[in-house]
């Protein structure tokens, strides 16, 4: 069962109600397409050798991270952003990369190799771990199949007085 309260009409709100809203939206949008602009411009223009030079020229925040990889993340670096640094080779600029945070035009500095002594070291450890999770696998496995087949018949034991 429905009772009607309050019938709304359908139209728009007043512009004195939504006002603000706009504003801000319009604001974000051009704000996003001057930062677009700008990293679109940065990446015509630069060349791997003036890469920074030409982000100050068009006005863009410039700044380094430390050595980061899929197991270590950058602290300063949102996902997309990272995930597109570790795709790209050496020396190459990035097109511009959309994030929450703004525009980001990418050079990665350098790709250093895994070394493969340090695998090595790591093996060990690596194989302790996945025995041990197999041996897990294969226990509660072999308790589900134990459980699954058993018939247990539960007696109720006589009370002493």
């Amino acid at each position: 069962m429905l009772k009607s309260i309050e019938a709304i009409p359908a139209g728009a709100p007043p512009l004195a109600e939504i006002r603000d809203k706009v504003s801000t939206a319009v604001k974000r949008q051009k704000a996003e397409a001057v930062a677009l602009d700008r990293a679109t411009k940065l990446v015509s223009d630069a060349r791997p050798s003036d890469f920074a030079a030409v982000a100050k020229a068009v006005g863009a925040q410039t700044g380094e991270t430390v050595r980061f990889s899929r197991s270590k993340p950058a602290e300063r670096l949102p996902g997309d952003v990272q995930l597109a640094a570790l795709q790209s080779s050496a020396g190459t600029i990035t097109s511009p990369l959309k994030s929450p945070q703004g525009y980001y035009v990418l050079k990665v500095l350098e790709r250093i190799a895994p070394n493969i002594a340090d695998l090595a070291a790591e093996r060990d450890k690596l194989s302790r771990e996945v025995l041990a999770q197999k041996q897990s696998q294969a226990w509660e496995a072999w308790v589900a199949q134990a459980r699954s087949t058993a018939k247990i018949e539960m007696l109720a034991l006589p009370r002493r007085s």
